[in-house]
């Protein structure tokens, strides 16, 4: 039992073991606790009082009566003092939003306040900057928020639980009417359980909602989830095949490039492995199939996400924790890309507290540590995970190794560390060659030449490097580095006095990049942010419409650095109090880079 309860989601409280809820005076004890909260390190007297009570005759006087309330209402009486402040909670604490950002999907649905905004009903006019941080943060949690509900759905629909499925989806959809996944999740469940007419009327109506309010029209993945169907699907020729021999098959034909082939004998090895009672067979191949959607068929996440529920089930079932912690590994990786990233660190946290990984397997969950970090802009901790990842000696992490050192050049690519960064992508694209990992090439190859780009390299010759990096990355099929490579065909043009051109690859670009829905959203915000800067910088520009995309992509998903760009270029178009918020964002961020722009 709970010694403390505190919720921060709807209208606020404290209650204490014994029922009673203490309250606070007035909402700014109520937002000095949701920040301190939500803080990753202890904060000053200085930053609190400028940031909540500036317009108060005794700022500072003001700080120490409402720390002195907190110390009352939590029960806490020699905690919060100092010169640095920081919440040290008592144990057995209960926060809803650390339930919400880090329990299980089991325990974040039972969340009372989900669905709920953060400080329900409050806003601080008086104190612009804090309130800037409390939308960002509304944002950011209403992310959570879709994420624990569509993981929720994902994991109900791959435990034969259609109809709470279509709750949970419908719950999602209540937060955010336009979120795909949710959509497809809802059209899913309903075509599992065999609603086909439901399933089709939801189709319709979300064709409509995207085609009237978006006018955009709906990915063929959320188009056939209408045909899902409660039977599985059976590869041809499957059943006079064991579901060993169908895995093995499978796992071949997709190491050999043949894709369909292998995704064909996986779900034969699925279906031939249900009709049996090896619920351990039965998980290696749900976890094989899953893999193989998310890393080698664009657009299946959401499918693949109902395999690894159901694979890590039966692996918990079954004691098998290697399985286990990849399935986790697995779902934390499709959360990254979607810029669910509070929810996706959870989950590589809880696969290598398994410890039963292989050295590659381990390998791979602490570069999507590594990528989750350097994203959200903690770029210490980003580094220190890669330099964990390149110091394993073992002899089969070589992908994991090509991979970890582009991260390393993009991290000191926007750090401005330009040689260090052009030495770690020469030593990726050099690995990832030797080991015929050709789909990697096409982004250290564009990262590269945008880095001899910084260096002041002849432009005819990184245009050429960036056209190969792009005809390689249309060649595998791959948005997010065709993406790349126009983000930094959109930065020669630019640097070659052709602002419109720039400006129309770097559009087209943030449209290709993003068209399947489980697309690596890091991207997109990556092209924005050159947008915003193109188009503050150039006369005659239209900066509103990037600056709001960037601003409310990375809010949600907690792209800090990204962020603060965004009120940097709105400030650079007058807007003072932008400024403000950016100076504040920008500290969260250890980038000597951005720091500079201030």
């Amino acid at each position: 039992m709970a010694n403390l309860t505190i919720s921060l989601l709807g209208v606020p409280r404290i209650e204490d073991a014994n029922g009673r809820t203490p309250e606070l005076k007035g909402k700014k004890g109520w937002a000095l606790l949701a920040y301190l909260l939500l803080s990753d390190r202890p904060r000053s007297r200085a930053h609190l009082a400028e940031l909540l009570f500036a317009s108060a005759d005794d700022p500072l006087g003001a700080l120490r009566w409402n720390l002195s309330q907190l110390r009352g209402a939590l029960g806490m009486r020699e905690a919060l003092r100092g010169s640095e402040i920081a919440i040290q909670l008592q144990p057995r604490t209960v926060v809803d939003i650390e339930v919400l950002t880090r329990g299980t999907w089991t325990e974040s649905i039972r969340v009372r306040g989900l669905g709920s905004e953060l400080l329900e009903g409050m806003s601080f006019p008086s104190d612009p900057v804090f309130d800037a941080w409390l939308s960002m943060e509304r944002s950011r949690i209403r992310s959570i928020e879709m994420s624990v509900l569509r993981g929720a759905a994902a994991a109900c629909l791959g435990t034969g639980r259609p109809d709470m499925a279509t709750d949970l989806a419908s719950r999602a959809l209540a937060i955010d009417r336009f979120d795909e996944g949710a959509h497809e999740l809802l059209i899913r469940s309903l075509a599992v359980a065999g609603l086909r007419e439901k399933a089709q009327l939801a189709l319709d109506r979300c064709t409509q909602l995207f085609k009237e309010d978006l006018q955009v029209e709906l990915s063929p993945t959320l188009k056939a989830a209408v045909n899902e169907d409660a039977a599985p699907r059976v590869a041809s020729g499957s059943q006079g095949r064991s579901a060993s021999a169908q895995l093995e098959l499978g796992r071949s034909a997709i190491n050999a490039g043949a894709i369909e082939t292998g995704i064909e004998s996986l779900r034969g090895a699925v279906w031939a492995a249900e009709q049996g009672s090896d619920e351990a067979l039965l998980a290696e191949c749900l976890l094989a199939l899953a893999y193989s959607l998310i890393h080698s068929v664009r657009g299946r996440d959401g499918e693949a996400s109902a395999l690894l529920h159901h694979a890590l089930g039966l692996a918990q079932a079954n004691s098998m924790s290697r399985v286990a912690a990849e399935c986790l590994r697995e779902l934390g990786y499709v959360e990254m890309l979607v810029g669910s990233y509070d929810r996706a660190m959870a989950s590589f946290d809880r696969a290598l507290a398994m410890e039963a990984m292989d050295e590659g397997g381990r390998a791979w969950t602490i570069a999507y540590q590594a990528l989750s970090y350097s994203d959200t802009g903690r770029y210490e901790k980003a580094v220190a995970c890669l330099e964990a990842c390149l110091a394993s000696e073992a002899g089969e992490v070589v992908r994991q190794k090509a991979y970890a050192l582009c991260l390393l050049g993009r991290i000191q690519m926007l750090r401005g560390q330009l040689q260090e960064a052009r030495s770690s992508l020469e030593k990726s694209i050099s690995l990832a060659t030797g080991c015929g990992w050709t789909a990697l090439l096409p982004w250290p190859r564009a990262l590269l030449a945008e880095v001899e780009l910084l260096q002041g390299a002849p432009l005819p010759g990184v245009r050429a490097r960036l056209d190969h990096a792009l005809s390689l990355a249309r060649q595998i099929g791959d948005p997010c580095w065709e993406g790349a490579a126009m983000h930094g065909l959109g930065l020669v043009e630019a640097a070659a006095g052709r602002p419109d051109t720039a400006a129309a690859c770097l559009a087209d670009a943030s449209t290709v990049c993003t068209r399947f829905p489980d697309s690596y959203l890091w991207m997109k915000a990556y092209v924005l942010d050159a947008l915003c800067d193109l188009a503050t910088r150039y006369p005659g520009g239209d900066p509103d419409r990037w600056i709001t995309d960037l601003q409310n992509l990375s809010a949600r998903s907690g792209m800090t650095e990204f962020l603060a760009r965004s009120y940097l270029y709105r400030g650079r178009a007058g807007d003072q109090d932008a400024l403000m918020v950016a100076r504040m964002i920008s500290r969260e961020v250890d980038n000597p880079s951005l720091a500079a722009l201030f």
